[in-house]
Formats: structure tokens, C-alpha cells, sequence
């Protein structure tokens, strides 16, 4: 009986290190990661982790960007295994910079994993997630770099500052067996910093597509709901912009927009929070008075409600925007689409005049032209909405999976 025991064990243990074990560090729980880590989980032949370097959103926190406590209320930690790491930082946030996130039982426990061990280190903002691209060769682990960053914002930059971007980066991005790129912008950043094609592997960035998809009585439903309260007109057109309210989102150029036009059934929603809800106040008490909504912080539970009682969907954002999730989550809602294009994701998911327009960051009145189209054609907004949920379908969970897991069996097929 012994010896059987002995031999189930032994071959459970056998399992367990023919997988490929594969550690995802992050800085801390972000609720547009929590359904990959899930999927990820599922797959048999990895053993799967993630190291969190903060558990700052976790419990009722103060967020700076939205300017207001918030607790999030779709499950970030279940369906997957994590362990948290000590922050010794000085000053201890994710919101407080380079210096903010320093873990140094994290970096130990790098150097303690198997030779095999997949690093995947998302961004590299952090003195902690510096350590780990430097580490990772001298402890001999295999490290995928994940990021988001679009070459034209860089491009933008003064020359010295080009320059000393440069002198940083191109050495470090060398570090890196392979580098996951989430669109066509942010492919272009990394060969702009020397980052060599066939190191390169497509993971595109997504959001939990299903969740945001409701049937169409439930989007009825909604969107009645949802307009009885905020005291919207049955027949008004309404204009959604998902954003903090920080200045980086110009949200007062679509508020601006929407003045030039003085069209009485035109709204805009503005779903957020944050630091510059006064500014904008006035900004839209002087330019649209009575049509700008400010919903104040929507939680993610509510948000696919949101999506369901607007017409289109409007980003504006300047630099620093190096995606824009929130456009994700309005096509799945089938919403067409007007994005700036300093929007990291415009490239990808707008194809212009398809299922939405890219204008000219900064430029109020071929924004308000392209919303003067959409909101006086509801045959446009239909049809270009239908392709806004056709096209997103190739920017889901399971996209993302299948170049992530490529990318893993990569480096495994080269060692």
C-alpha cells in the first residue's frame, strides 16, 4: 500500500514538472487583466502564477485618477493563483512614480525559480520591474516583455529628449527573449527602440468581450432604465466618452464639440470621475449648458449598462493615451466609434468611415463635424455600429491567450 502511495506521488510530481511553469508580474490587480489570468489558468500544460507588487486596488482605496475612494466590484484574484509581494518602498503606491513599487522578496524569489521559468513582466515603470529585466539573464530565466507604449507619442518628444529616451531604452529592450505588442502603434515603438521583428509577437490588448455584449432586450431595457434616470429624452442622441477626468482625456474638446453644434437632441455623457470635474463644469455650463451628463465613478459591473443606452462612442485623448480600453468595451455594445488619433488604438480598431473616424488631436471642429454625421444619420450609426462589434471581435480574451501561449511555446521550441 506504501509503496503505491510512493508511486501515485511520484508520478504526480513528474506531471507537475513537465509543465511549463510561467510567472506573470504586474504591478497590482487590474480588472481588465483578471479574466486572461483565468483563461490562463485552464491551460493543462502550464503552471501558472501571478506576482503582484501591490494589493493598493484590492481593498477601498483612494484612486488618484478618478480623484475618489472606489472598491471594485467584478472579482480580481479568483480563478487563477497569485501571491503578493512586500512593497519596502520609501513611499509606498503605485501612484507614486518610479521609486513607488520596490520589491525586493519578489526579485529573490526570481532567482529561486526552476531555469525553465517564463518571466512575463508587464511595462517597466517601476524600480522593481527595472530589477527584473536586469535579473532576469543572470539568473538564467526566460523573460517576455509585455507593453502598450504607441511610437507617435515618443516621436513627438523633443530631440533631446528623444535622445535620452533612447540612450535607456535601446540597451534594456535588448534584455528580453521575446516582446508581446498589443497593436500596430505600439509594434512601431518597439522597432523604433531597436527591438528586432523576429522577437516580436502579436498579443493583442482586450477586454472581456461577453461581459459587455447584452442581448438586444436587455440593451432595450437599459437603455430606457438608464435615460428615465439621468432625465434623457427617449429621442435624444447621446455621445459616451468612458474617461477619468484628468486633462490628458481632453474631454473639453468633445464638450466643445457638442456646443458648436447646438443641436437640442444632442448629449454627452461623461463616465467618470476625477480632478478636473470643476473645470469641466464650467467648461460645459458656458459652451453646452444642459447637455453635458457627469455620471460621476461607474463601477464595472455598471458599465456595459452605460454603453447599452448610448449612439456613439467618443475618445478624445491626447498623450498618454496608450490604448483606451474603454473604446473596447463601447464596440462590443456595437457603438460606432470617433477616436483621436493620438489614441493608441485607433490604427487598430477604427477602420475610418467603416465603423467610425480618427481626427486631428486637438482639432473641435472636424470632431464636431464627424459627430454632426453620426448624429443625424441613425442608418450610419447602425451600420457602423454592426462593424464596430464585428471588427472587435478579433480583440478578445482568447486573442490575447492564443498570442500569449505562442509566444510561451516559442521560447520553449528554442531552448
Amino acid at each position: 500500500m506504501a509503496s503505491m502511495h510512493l508511486l501515485k506521488m511520484l508520478k504526480t510530481s513528474e506531471i507537475k514538472e513537465t509543465k511549463m511553469r510561467v510567472r506573470f508580474i504586474l504591478s497590482h490587480p487590474i480588472q481588465y487583466f483578471s479574466p486572461l489570468f483565468r483563461e490562463l489558468s485552464k491551460e493543462s500544460d502550464l503552471d501558472f502564477e501571478v506576482w503582484y507588487c501591490s494589493d493598493e486596488s484590492v481593498n477601498e482605496n483612494k484612486d488618484i485618477g478618478f480623484g475618489t475612494t472606489l472598491k471594485w466590484d467584478i472579482p480580481l484574484l479568483e480563478g487563477y493563483n497569485y501571491r503578493f509581494f512586500s512593497n519596502q518602498a520609501r513611499r509606498p503606491s503605485i501612484h507614486f512614480g518610479f521609486m513607488g513599487l520596490w520589491n525586493p522578496d519578489l526579485i529573490s524569489a526570481i532567482s529561486k525559480e526552476p531555469k525553465n521559468t517564463v518571466i512575463i513582466l508587464h511595462g517597466w515603470n517601476y524600480i522593481t520591474h527595472l530589477m527584473v529585466l536586469l535579473l532576469s539573464r543572470v539568473y538564467h530565466k526566460k523573460l517576455i516583455l509585455r507593453g502598450d507604449n504607441p511610437d507617435h507619442h515618443d516621436r513627438m518628444m523633443s530631440p533631446g529628449k528623444q535622445w535620452l529616451k533612447k540612450l535607456i531604452l535601446l540597451p534594456l529592450l535588448k534584455l528580453p527573449n521575446l516582446v508581446f505588442y498589443a497593436g500596430k502603434r505600439n509594434f512601431l515603438f518597439f522597432r523604433m527602440y531597436g527591438v528586432s521583428e523576429s522577437k516580436l509577437c502579436f498579443s493583442p490588448h482586450s477586454v472581456d468581450n461577453e461581459r459587455f455584449q447584452l442581448s438586444d432586450q436587455e440593451k432595450t431595457h437599459k437603455r430606457n432604465y438608464l435615460r428615465r434616470t439621468y432625465n434623457i429624452p427617449d429621442e435624444a442622441i447621446v455621445i459616451i466618452s468612458p474617461a477619468k477626468y484628468i486633462p490628458k482625456k481632453r474631454l473639453q474638446d468633445i464638450i466643445e464639440a457638442v456646443g458648436h453644434l447646438n443641436n437640442p437632441h444632442l448629449y454627452l455623457m461623461l463616465a467618470g470621475e476625477g480632478p478636473s470635474r470643476d473645470f469641466l463644469q464650467n467648461k460645459a455650463k458656458d459652451t453646452a449648458p444642459g447637455k453635458v451628463i457627469f455620471t460621476g465613478f461607474i463601477n464595472q459591473s455598471e458599465m456595459p449598462d452605460h454603453y447599452a443606452m448610448a449612439d456613439i462612442l467618443c475618445m478624445a485623448s491626447g498623450l498618454g493615451e496608450t490604448w483606451g480600453l474603454g473604446v473596447n468595451e463601447g464596440m462590443n455594445s456595437g457603438l460606432p466609434v470617433i477616436l483621436s488619433d493620438l489614441c493608441g488604438c485607433a490604427e487598430d480598431l477604427v477602420e475610418p468611415g467603416v465603423n467610425g473616424y480618427i481626427f486631428p488631436t486637438g482639432n473641435v471642429m472636424v470632431l464636431a463635424d464627424y459627430i454632426r454625421q453620426l448624429s443625424e444619420d441613425s442608418d450610419l450609426r447602425t451600420k457602423m455600429g454592426a462593424e464596430s462589434k464585428r471588427i472587435i471581435q478579433k480583440y478578445g480574451i482568447h486573442e490575447t491567450l492564443r498570442g500569449m501561449l505562442n509566444g510561451i511555446k516559442c521560447l520553449t521550441r528554442n531552448e
